[in-house]
């Protein structure tokens, strides 16, 4: 009995805090599904220069890369899991804003990941 009552007591709560929605006024029905229009697939890579793995993993990605060049659109996005790491973020968009982005990721790899170079500060990076 009392093992019942424990159950009950424990759904209960998931009960009272049910909404009742409604069409129109708490959310809107999509009548049109939406239009996509993609010549090619996209990739997207999540990584960062102070990643061992990442910078492991950048010689078969480039020849991947090479093989799949007009079959596919390449985005890298930096990834941010610790306070270094923003500066290296802010280092790739610098690099892709002077379109250099290709030219700097491999001397940013090779200075942190192989030369354990500290560019955790503005100055470093300069």
């Amino acid at each position: 009995m009392l093992k019942k009552l424990m159950m009950l007591l424990c759904w209960l709560p998931m009960l009272v805090m049910a909404e009742d929605f409604k069409a129109g006024k708490d959310f809107d029905i999509l009548t049109d599904k939406p239009k996509v229009i993609r010549t090619q697939a996209v990739v997207e890579e999540f990584f960062s220069y102070g990643c061992p793995w990442c910078y492991r993993l950048e010689p078969v990605l480039k020849g991947w890369l090479e093989q799949h060049t007009h079959t596919i659109t390449f985005i890298q996005t930096p990834v941010i899991f610790n306070q270094k790491w923003t500066y290296y973020a802010k280092a790739f968009y610098v690099a892709q804003a002077l379109k250099r982005a290709d030219e700097f990721n491999d001397k940013l790899f090779k200075a942190i990941q192989v030369n354990h170079e500290d560019l955790a500060s503005d100055k470093a990076m300069i």
